[in-house]
């Protein structure tokens, strides 16, 4: 805006500079002496072939029309300044919160370019491809996961060919760009039906006595907010992600817990509980 406005007023001293001396040219012409063309042809006689000599046109003889004519179309320039002065100053106010807008997410990493193609931009995740959202996460246990998609810990043949090669210094400026991050939650169209939904907020918060599985939150936090560094939120995930990292747990694809204990809570989910439990964390709204 700043640049905008200096242009702007430039432009529009430019201009009037160039009328004041329009106007004084014109005062000069009608004000004092004939002209000194007039003057010198008058004086000197001057002749072109056949014609006569051309003689001084008396001032009082000059269309005074014409004179004001000139005066009055010279400020109409400064006019036409003042505008592009005003189109100048609401462009550049209407232009200044896009930018804004564009400014608040700061750069990341070179490195989290890569990850942006499936994750999102702003790390939001794409809930139809079960890629989950990563903005806001625990830095500690992003890093540990592309550790472990690097050493095959965890498996994901595409994961591990996007971890492998970064360093320690690029895992953690990765990890620590996409945690920074405050994006919005898109809430999911709603799947469950309601007793779907409350059964998996019982085992979210109480768990299931009958089959020995503790509740959810008491690892990942009040309404799966998370609890850093081990612990990630699970709120606002999609539910296909977390049916899937839930049915990976139980076929003990996936083992990469301290403790296995989710491989254990996973082995005693049904179905039916899988579907339940993702449900309700993915109709929360991310932390």
């Amino acid at each position: 805006m700043t640049l905008q406005f200096a242009a702007a007023v430039a432009a529009y001293f430019i201009c009037n500079g160039s009328a004041s001396r329009g106007i004084a040219r014109e005062t000069s012409f009608h004000v004092g002496s004939p002209s000194a063309r007039d003057n010198s042809r008058s004086n000197r006689g001057i002749t072109h072939g056949n014609r006569r000599p051309q003689e001084p046109v008396p001032r009082g003889s000059r269309s005074l029309g014409v004179g004001v004519t000139r005066l009055v179309r010279i400020p109409s320039s400064a006019w036409v300044c003042l505008l592009g002065l005003a189109a100048n100053i609401i462009n550049a106010d209407v232009a200044l919160p896009a930018a804004a807008s564009q400014s608040a997410k700061r750069p990341g990493p070179a490195a989290a370019v890569v990850c942006e193609g499936c994750h999102g931009a702003s790390g939001e995740g794409a809930p139809a491809a079960k890629i989950p959202r990563l903005a806001g996460q625990s830095a500690d246990y992003l890093d540990k996961q592309l550790r472990d998609f690097a050493s095959g810990a965890r498996l994901s043949e595409v994961m591990q060919n996007f971890a492998k090669p970064l360093s320690e210094a690029d895992r953690a400026a990765v990890a620590a760009y996409f945690a920074s991050l405050t994006t919005p939650y898109i809430a999911p169209t709603p799947r469950a039906t309601d007793s779907q939904l409350a059964r998996g907020h019982r085992l979210a918060h109480q768990g299931s006595e009958a089959e020995r599985v503790q509740a959810c939150d008491s690892c990942h936090g009040p309404d799966g907010g998370g609890v850093p560094p081990s612990a990630p939120y699970l709120a606002g995930q999609s539910a296909d992600y977390l049916a899937a990292e839930l049915q990976s747990w139980r076929e003990g694809k996936r083992k990469n817990d301290a403790g296995k204990l989710m491989s254990s809570v996973a082995q005693r989910l049904n179905d039916a509980d899988v579907s339940a439990v993702s449900a309700y964390f993915a109709s929360l709204g991310a932390p």
